[in-house]
């Protein structure tokens, strides 16, 4: 007996000479996806999502929906006089394709912010917003992060929407770093231009903490001392942060030697958490490179004073890094210390003061003026 042409047109939607187990199984394990689905969707969703976060849950539902209900051969002539939509895996995969074509083509690079040597494909895919932001409310729901939990989520969102204004679609290393892709021979440099015509002789070489190189840290630097006319470069390495290893070392080595080429002078080299520790013990085996160190939530108890001038700058509540240890590495070195009210992310949740500091002492380092508030130079 032959099928109806509408029987055949839905056989042809099915898995083609699929056995029944195969599209029993393929159902099975979409609908253990439907949980976890529904909870992005609302984790996502109320996170201020991304244009592309958004077609990316879209797509994905469309794709679930078409495996969830996904005909076998033999349920096709029963259920010819009611079908569900032809080709909805299809158009779902479809979907998600075209948004990852489609971030491809306008996540290259920011504004002012580029990657050296360019960005990979998978610094492009995602937006690196929707995974912070998500990833950080995650944490403080679920009470493993505690610095900062009232102010930090917001202060994300509030940051990033600055950073995209400024910056479009712009890619980030963060998911190259978590595929283990960072190595001295081979890794992400973000650079951040101040936006002047003229190339900057001076620039900041700053170093991201644990959990690895996210975009937002080094636009934040790199705004900070933009008006100083200053470039921001970020590489990247583990997504722990051991600057202080032998891979972590080499790489820094690297890009001063890249800034070196492109006819960078003075240099200040800047840390973040982990960063600070990499950067204060790095320091001392730097210091013929560097005009002068800047660390930020995190200074190494064992680092040896590096004889360059140095700012702390530390959150009075931080659990994380100890405030302690922070001003002893401070006493020891002859450092200035800014004390911040505020723990761990003192220098997202206290932005314009940290800022300020930052761009402060970067000027006396480098010789530059800082524009006050009502324009003029001091």
């Amino acid at each position: 007996m032959s099928m109806s042409k509408s029987s055949e047109g839905e056989g042809r939607g099915t898995l083609r000479g699929a056995r029944p187990g195969v599209v029993a199984l393929v159902r099975a394990a979409s609908w253990l996806a439907v949980l976890p689905y529904v909870l992005v969707v609302l984790l996502v969703g109320t996170g201020s999502p991304t244009w592309s976060a958004v077609a990316y849950l879209a797509g994905a539902g469309v794709l679930l929906w078409g495996l969830t209900t996904l005909p076998g051969r033999a349920e096709v002539p029963a259920r010819s006089g009611r079908l569900r939509p032809r080709g909805l895996a299809r158009g779902g995969a479809a979907a998600l394709v075209a948004v990852a074509a489609i971030r491809g083509c306008t996540a290259r690079a920011g504004e002012t912010m580029s990657f050296a040597p360019g960005p990979r494909i998978v610094a492009r895919l995602f937006d690196e917003q929707d995974i912070a932001v998500a990833g950080t409310r995650v944490l403080v729901g679920g009470g493993l992060l505690r610095d900062d939990a009232d102010e930090l989520p917001a202060a994300m969102r509030a940051a990033y929407a600055r950073m995209r204004a400024e910056e479009g679609d712009a890619p980030s290393p963060v998911l190259a770093t978590y595929l283990g892709m960072q190595s001295p021979s081979e890794f992400d440099l973000v650079v951040v231009e101040p936006g002047s015509e003229a190339r900057p002789g001076d620039a900041v070489v700053f170093l991201h903490g644990y959990a690895g190189n996210f975009a937002l840290p080094c636009w934040q630097m790199a705004r900070a001392v933009a008006p100083l006319g200053v470039l921001t470069a970020c590489p990247s390495t583990r997504w722990i942060g051991d600057w202080w290893s032998p891979d972590g070392e080499a790489t820094v080595r690297r890009t001063v030697e890249a800034l070196r080429a492109r006819g960078v002078t003075r240099i200040v080299l800047a840390g973040l958490s982990n960063g600070g520790y990499g950067a204060s013990r790095l320091a001392p085996r730097l210091r013929s490179s560097l005009a002068g160190l800047v660390l930020i939530s995190g200074a190494a108890p064992d680092a040896p004073p590096s004889g360059l001038p140095t700012l702390v700058v530390h959150g009075r509540r931080d659990s994380m890094a100890s405030f302690s240890s922070a001003t002893a590495y401070a006493a020891r070195s002859g450092a200035r210390v800014v004390a911040l009210d505020a723990g761990h992310f003192s220098m997202l949740v206290r932005a314009d003061a940290n800022d300020a500091a930052v761009r402060a002492f970067v000027a006396s380092v480098l010789g530059r003026r800082v524009a006050r508030a009502d324009g003029a130079a001091r």
